[in-house]
């Protein structure tokens, strides 16, 4: 397990030089070391012992051919995949057969089976390339069929392209643009450089980019395997710096892979950064991935690019525990690998190597303050990320102090889409939505005064009660010089992790954010501080046994300058929820609730929400069609985007309504798998600290306890009616509480019950069949992985019983069945999933499936019925 602690060096609660310490227990098996002692610029990145050593190191290119991003192993292992006769090398030899490989296609192909047809096709290939990885791929790898004349032909063709990207500009480390100049200036001198003395340059210049430049970035912002820029731009970043590594590996006696744990850091990252859950695309599993700052929700190709990243780093490091880890990670999919079709997966990949399966149930990246929970390396396992860290670039959201909940589906994460190709001004769904705090699980307090700053293309978003501008830094830091100024100074100090512990039963999260906001902290502009303090402190109570409690408990604490300044928590759902108590209806978009609980249903999750504290609050939920991405007063469509269709279905907003500068929000979330019907029951208290009780359905109980002043912390219980409670946390004590005569909450919503499920004989078709305890509508969902994306209705209108047959299933495939039934209540009962693997020689289907009864969920809303919850919906014991 993983443990990382973070110290202010300046003062409680707040970080001015980062001093971060990290650790790996044996259990965990982790090869990377921490970094370990002060983050301070001047004193950690540029005079490091190794790198100042570095300083005046030149770089020999060794000689002949081939040496480039391949070694004697890679080519031995190509050729025993080719024997193999593997779906890679089947794929990829389709290509050399119909002319449409790349040049490294050819080139690995022909050192791997000696075929020198398919090399002068790669030569020819070759010539025609005005790539700079292409040309210095092929000159190296099928340089003993090329004459001296093509020679030197390639060498005046890649000779002003490499002068150009050698002399390339370096700004802004953490942009995803400046990686690939390098990496093109060193590829293309380690290829010709013992040829062609000239080129000795550009890899020269590429070995002092990469010190001086890119790998402070790496240093600050990458411990863990994270970048700052999020999901997608960081999968680009990744595999540049991973190439460039690769060639000074392969090619000279400098390496770069270990001037830094960020490439070893990044197996560990991928494992947990993905979500549990395979989803199917084209009849091929493939982990979905968790879409941080501006990145779609899935893009197949930038995924594979990590991939292959990630198997340049693995064989590097060798037959590890973490590599074996994420071998076992990957197999899970039931093929070799996501990314099939490239010639890193034929060089690198080798489906019989050890696998190990993972222990550790959770992950920190320090430099960003990114967090990664597990309940368990189940495909069923509850995930959860939280973020709480610096300002770095432009490609960064507003979004300290967010979390995000995926258990068989996306339960509440960030709302909105990115839309790299929409509107850029301020009337952009990106710049005025999706990019700021009104999308994600996180705090807002509004000041109506407070104005903000553009920081995409000048755009100034309205005044939605969040996070603030870095003024008079730029959104983007240029150098890892300036990014210390900024975060010395505050500007960049948005927000970090205090404290975090895994436990093992439970996970503890203590953050500041205060700095993330117009504050006593930092004021950016002409603004006033509106708040001297946001904290949120987060519990995960990890289920062990079945029947275990699996909550997270989130504790916010906000002082305001003002108490006019309104203070809320915002929850993104993913689709239609339902809450608790009396509804008065603002609009057809707006409803407001006095309720404590609501609920959702994504995929086969569903996810309860108690609202415990403030007493004094009022339930906003915002919907479509008017205010699905509202702020403050205005909507902010999705445009016509070709990544992605519109994401979410509007928010619930907790909004405080005490007359004080002091709210104290208390939040317990239980994700579940959607057949369970009601959230746990829980008791609550009030005084010095604020606790909730949390009574398990297997008779379990846990107390979680929050320290109301000043100081982080608490102490949480397993066992409620011990006389001490053995887990303090925090620099909160332990205190004892009495819960014996506070009142049990168990306020639910009905839902119809279902019984007596059951399918006939698994073939091509199966029946499906079951009761529900009211006459209901019924219906089935399913689908080859666990999202069951497509439905079928029950031809039996509001009765006891149910049957439906799915016809037309393919042999050999699994799929996921679940029953569900619509009554008087808007919400709907779910059975539990059942997995069905149909016989590889089944007989092929006769009927199919009626069309006007098959809905794919995946293109809009299933056809059930939708209804709002009224007073009379609800159930009380």
């Amino acid at each position: 397990m993983r443990i990382f602690s973070l110290q202010a060096a300046s003062g409680p609660g707040k970080l001015g030089v980062l001093r971060i310490s990290a650790f790996f227990e044996d259990s965990e098996g982790t090869d990377c070391k921490g970094t370990q002692g002060m983050f301070k610029i001047a004193a950690a990145v540029f005079c490091l012992g190794a790198l100042c050593a570095a300083a005046s190191a030149e770089v020999t290119v060794r000689p002949g051919h081939p040496r480039l991003m391949l070694t004697d192993a890679d080519i031995a292992r190509a050729a025993a995949n080719i024997e193999a006769n593997t779906r890679t090398w089947q794929i990829l030899k389709t290509r050399i057969d119909n002319g449409t490989a790349d040049v490294p296609t050819y080139g690995l192909a022909y050192l791997a089976t000696g075929d020198e047809e398919i090399g002068r096709a790669g030569v020819e290939r070759l010539m025609q390339s005005n790539n700079v990885e292409q040309i210095s791929i092929g000159y190296d790898w099928l340089n003993d069929l090329l004459d001296q004349e093509q020679k030197q032909a390639l060498f005046e063709r890649i000779s002003p392209l490499a002068e150009r990207d050698a002399a390339a500009r370096m700004n802004a480390p953490w942009t995803n643009f400046v990686q690939r100049a390098t990496y093109r200036a060193a590829v293309a001198g380690a290829a010709f450089g013992a040829d062609f003395p000239e080129a000795r340059t550009w890899i020269q210049t590429a070995y002092e980019q990469w010190r001086d430049f890119h790998l402070p970035a790496a240093l600050i912002s990458g411990d863990g395997g994270s970048w700052p820029e999020g999901t997608i731009y960081s999968y680009i970043v990744y595999g540049f710096l991973t190439r460039l590594a690769d060639v000074f590996w392969t090619s000279t006696d400098i390496d770069i892979y270990g001037d830094t744990p960020w490439f070893a850091d990044r197996l560990g990252w991928w494992r947990f950064h993905a979500w549990p859950m395979p989803k199917d695309f084209a009849g091929r599993p493939f982990y979905m991935y968790h879409p941080n700052g501006d990145s779609e929700r899935w893009r197949a190709p930038m995924q594979n690019q990590e991939l292959a990243a990630q198997l340049r780093v693995m064989r590097y490091l060798g037959d590890t525990d973490q590599v074996r880890k994420w071998r076992w990670f990957m197999d899970q999919l039931d093929g070799p690998i996501a990314s099939e079709g490239q010639w890193e997966l034929l060089a690198y990949w080798d489906e019989n190597a050890p696998q190990q399966k993972p222990t550790s149930l959770s992950w920190v990246c320090d430099g960003t303050g990114l967090v990664f929970i597990r309940s368990s390396w189940e495909p069923s396992a509850t995930w959860i990320t939280y973020q709480a860290g610096p300002r770095f670039t432009y490609h960064q959201h507003a979004d300290q102090g967010a979390f995000g909940i995926f258990k068989q589906g996306d339960l509440t994460s960030r709302g909105g889409v990115y839309e790299p190709h929409g509107p850029t001004e301020q009337d952009g769904h990106l710049v005025a939505y999706a990019s700021r705090v009104s999308a994600y699980n996180t705090v807002t307090i509004y000041n109506p005064t407070e104005t903000y700053r553009g920081y995409r293309s000048g755009n100034v978003p309205r005044n939605d009660g969040g996070q603030r501008h870095w003024l008079p830094y730029s959104n983007t830091a240029g150098s890892a010089e300036y990014w210390q100024r900024g975060f010395d100074e505050g500007a960049y100090d948005t927000g970090h992790i205090v404290e975090f512990e895994d436990a093992g039963d439970y996970v503890y999260i203590a953050s500041d954010l205060t700095g993330a906001y117009n504050s006593s902290a930092y004021v950016s502009g002409d603004n006033i501080s509106k708040t001297d303090e946001v904290t949120r402190q987060l519990v995960y109570l990890r289920p062990e046994d079945e029947g275990d409690i699996d909550a997270l408990v989130i504790f916010d604490r906000v002082v305001t300058t003002d108490p006019s300044f309104e203070t809320r928590i915002l929850f993104q759902m993913t689709n239609e929820s339902y809450v608790a108590g009396e509804e008065t209806k603002i609009d057809d978009s707006e409803y407001h609730y006095d309720g404590d609980l609501a609920q959702t249903d994504v995929g086969g999750g569903r996810l309860f929400m108690r609202f415990l504290y403030p007493e004094e609050k009022k339930i906003i939920k915002l919907t479509p069609p008017d205010k699905q991405y509202w702020v403050t007063g205005r909507n902010y469509p999705v445009p016509d985007t070709p990544w992605e269709s519109g994401y979410g279905h509007g928010r619930l907003e907790v909004l405080s309504t005490e007359e004080t500068t002091d709210h104290f929000f208390l939040t317990v979330l239980f994700p579940s798998d959607k057949s369970v019907k009601t959230a746990p029951a829980v008791s609550r208290s009030d005084g010095e600290t604020m606790s909730v009780v949390i009574f398990g359905e297997n008779g379990r109980e846990a107390m979680v306890s929050f320290d109301k002043s000043d100081s982080l912390g608490g102490v949480l219980s397993t066992e409620h009616d011990a006389p001490q409670l053995a887990r303090p946390f925090g620099s909160g004590g332990p205190t004892v509480h009495a819960f014996d005569t506070a009142p049990r909450i168990t306020t639910s919503l009905h839902a119809p019950s279902i019984q007596d499920l059951a399918v006939s004989e698994v073939t091509t078709r199966v029946t499906v069949s079951w009761q529900s305890d009211e006459p209901t509508d019924g219906y089935v969902e399913f689908g080859p992985d666990m999202e069951m994306r497509y439905l079928i209705d029950s031809p039996n209108e509001r009765a006891l019983e149910h049957s439906v047959t799915l016809d037309g299933l393919d042999p050999g495939q699994t799929y996921y069945v679940r029953a569900a039934a619509t009554g008087a209540s808007p919400v709907t009962g779910f059975s539990e999933m059942i997995r069905l693997d149909v016989p590889a020689d089944a007989a092929d289907a006769v009927d199919e499936p009626p069309a006007d009864h098959m809905v794919n969920i995946a293109d809009g809303p299933p056809r059930v019925r939708t209804k709002r919850l009224t007073v009379e919906g609800l159930v009380k014991e």
